[in-house]
């Protein structure tokens, strides 16, 4: 009889050992999926690989009319227009420095022509990401960044699936929001008329 209590109880334990052991497992199960909820990457969700013909390029003064004479209390002070070479394409752009009270703020844009010719390593900053820290505007998506190790702090916009929209600041004081002023009052539109609405407006 004595023998048989002992079994019990030991089946008992067993059981309960097992189950608390589930139960743990469980949650850390649970634990795990909502980091990855939390940190989803963002994604273009576009095709890469598409065999689409890139639009006619748009010249670099073209692209200079995107640049505003004044932008709140930011004056234009200087645009420079040329071409780089990017794998053996060559790339029209254009920059605007825009000095203010606060300091000096350089913006640059490129036309890539169509998406699959954006570099990797800028396509990169986005799809590696967490979506909540990517936000979207009118016909494009943005991305602040900054360097530990120097001054420097960064906006990257990626506009019409072609254009490469950055925004530089060094030591600038509320950099973020002086770099959304400035986006939000660039004639975007006279690209967008030219290239005219994708998708009906969206990215």
């Amino acid at each position: 009889m004595r023998s048989l209590t002992l079994k019990l109880l030991l089946l008992c334990f067993i059981l309960v050992s097992c189950s608390k052991k589930e139960t743990s497992n469980e949650q850390i199960s649970s634990n795990f999926d909502t980091t990855n909820k939390k940190n989803e990457l963002f994604s273009f969700g576009v095709d890469t690989v598409s065999q689409l013909s890139p639009s006619k390029p748009f010249t670099s003064e073209q692209l200079a009319r995107i640049f505003p004479v004044k932008i709140l209390d930011f004056n234009l002070d200087k645009v420079n227009k040329g071409t780089i070479n990017y794998s053996g394409n060559v790339i029209n752009s254009a920059s605007a420095e825009y000095h203010s009270p606060n300091g000096l703020i350089v913006v640059y844009i490129y036309d890539y022509t169509k998406f699959e010719n954006l570099p990797y390593h800028l396509r990169s900053i986005f799809e590696l990401t967490p979506k909540d820290e990517i936000f979207s505007f009118e016909n494009g998506f943005g991305r602040f960044s900054s360097d530990n190790l120097s001054p420097a702090q960064g906006l990257d916009c990626i506009y019409l699936k072609r254009f490469h929209i950055k925004i530089e600041g060094v030591n600038f004081p509320n950099f973020n929001e002086s770099a959304l002023d400035i986006l939000n009052h660039l004639n975007l539109g006279l690209l967008s008329k030219v290239q005219g609405k994708i998708n009906n407006g969206k990215f």
